[in-house]
């Protein structure tokens, strides 16, 4: 690691720790796409996270990750999925 960066991030982790500065929680895909609804990427992910039930429902992102409508057409382009085959989706079953 470059020695700029290390003292930056040493720096930045410093004044996290003494609360000098907040981190700001993440935002998931549907705040992100109300931001840059232009965007083709931020909008599959918004439909993707909509379509499974929303960010309120539980265990959201495995609903997305292991979505088992496999004739969607953003099926292959679905986030979270990278490597997860069909049949993987279709053997999920979401456990509460």
């Amino acid at each position: 690691m470059n020695a700029n960066v290390k003292l930056g991030l040493e720096e930045y982790n410093r004044k996290l720790a003494s609360g000098e500065i907040e981190r700001t929680p993440p935002k998931n895909p549907i705040q992100k796409w109300k931001e840059n609804p232009t965007k083709i990427r931020m909008s599959v992910n918004a439909y993707c996270v909509d379509c499974s039930g929303g960010v309120e429902e539980a265990n959201w992102m495995n609903r997305v990750r292991y979505c088992q409508i496999l004739g969607c057409p953003l099926h292959q382009v679905r986030p979270y999925s990278k490597g997860i085959s069909n049949k993987q989706c279709l053997a999920w079953r979401e456990v509460d």
